[in-house]
């Protein structure tokens, strides 16, 4: 199974260009970082919605509703922190998930818009892995990090891949009947928190997205709030897996001649280097050899 990820691959700081630290450890150590979904380009992303019946008629209390639910576990919409901004901003909608972290893959590797959303406007690159398509072979193969092991054994963090559904409206809770007294409000149904994670509108659709994820079990005693670092939940992949690396269209060469050396010097075998180019005519992006 090919997936692709369109990264940034430079960096300024103090006025200063240069290749991203984080790209450069990412191929020195052949690691995937995992994100929290607050950090997304998509305000809903993992949220598990809420509906009623009648939001005419009883949009009021639901926001009463949602707001003292989440008043009473967070705090009030004044004390502002990442977490708090992050769940009040999607109340509307429903329930922000604190329980999982993703990383994500494309299964288009020439895709305009990925490259301008995802790798800084061409300035990035997109790097080309073979997954196994087998899960337990996935999982023999992939190296977590400590804390991603540790949370596993002491509060059941789960692993999952698979691609993204995209589909006009997401499955959601539905308060039972809003008629009733707010203190007297009940769901109606039950969620599959996967749900939140691997079902995306359509307009995502494009982005022919698969992603790995990694999520605590409902209930657990620990959570990942939004504005945490994340940055030892990562995973070790096998360097053959790295099949190739194109260059966008406006990375200057110097950066793609250190990824090379990077590359190289890091114990990689039969990886190949391309170069994004305008094809002549056409509205459309093509590699060639670098």
């Amino acid at each position: 199974m090919k997936l692709y990820r369109y990264v940034k691959a430079i960096e300024t700081i103090d006025g200063k260009t240069t290749l991203s630290r984080k790209l450069k450890n990412s191929l020195e150590e052949s690691k995937i970082y995992f994100s929290h979904p607050a950090s997304f380009n998509d305000p809903l992303e993992c949220t598990i919605p809420i509906k009623i019946s009648d939001y005419g008629a009883y949009g009021e209390k639901f926001h009463a509703f949602t707001e003292k639910i989440i008043s009473e576990n967070i705090g009030k919409r004044d004390n502002i922190t990442e977490r708090n901004k992050r769940i009040y901003e999607a109340i509307e909608y429903g329930i922000s998930c604190e329980n999982c972290l993703v990383t994500c893959f494309s299964k288009d590797g020439e895709n305009q818009l990925m490259w301008s959303h995802y790798a800084d406007q061409h300035k990035g690159i997109c790097l080309c892995y073979e997954f196994p398509n087998a899960e337990e072979e996935l999982e023999a193969q992939i190296s977590w990090s400590d804390s991603i092991r540790q949370e596993m054994k002491d509060y059941g963090l789960e692993w999952q891949g698979a691609s993204v559904i995209y589909q006009k409206q997401r499955p959601a809770l539905e308060i039972a009947d809003p008629s009733l007294p707010l203190e007297k409000w009940t769901l109606k149904n039950d969620y599959n928190i996967t749900d939140a994670v691997f079902i995306k509108p359509l307009c995502w659709s494009y982005e022919k997205e698969w992603r790995l994820i990694l999520c605590l079990p409902y209930g657990s005693r620990i959570g990942f709030a939004a504005g945490i670092n994340t940055s030892a939940y990562n995973a070790v992949l096998p360097r053959e897996w790295l099949k190739e690396i194109t260059f966008g269209l406006r990375l200057d060469k110097e950066y793609c001649d250190e990824i090379i050396k990077t590359v190289k010097d890091s114990n990689y075998r039969h990886v190949s280097f391309k170069k994004a180019k305008m094809a002549h005519d056409e509205f459309r992006i093509v590699k060639t050899e670098y």
